[in-house]
């Protein structure tokens, strides 16, 4: 998953047409129960690091379409590596 964002967000980054905006604060939440939490339009994604099961958990609260900014996917990435190590 991070490397099929990494090239989605690397192919969006590099296209001229492209319209960039500036990253200048953290974009998700952290909850109570440690989930990263990125409000999108009207819906959700959660990322949280399951000790028991020693995976990563990825829940989405989806309305019709999810449509993640630049930025927010270079968070997500970040996020998914840091849980990963």
């Amino acid at each position: 998953m991070i490397d099929i964002l990494t090239i989605i967000v690397k192919q969006i980054w590099e296209n001229p047409d492209y319209t960039r905006k500036a990253y200048t604060n953290r974009l998700y939440k952290i909850s109570k129960e440690g989930y990263y939490i990125w409000e999108i339009e009207t819906s959700q994604i959660l990322i949280k690091y399951d000790e028991t099961k020693e995976v990563i958990k990825i829940k989405s609260c989806i309305g019709v379409n999810l449509n993640i900014e630049v930025n927010q996917a270079v968070e997500i990435i970040q996020v998914l590596e840091q849980l990963n190590n």
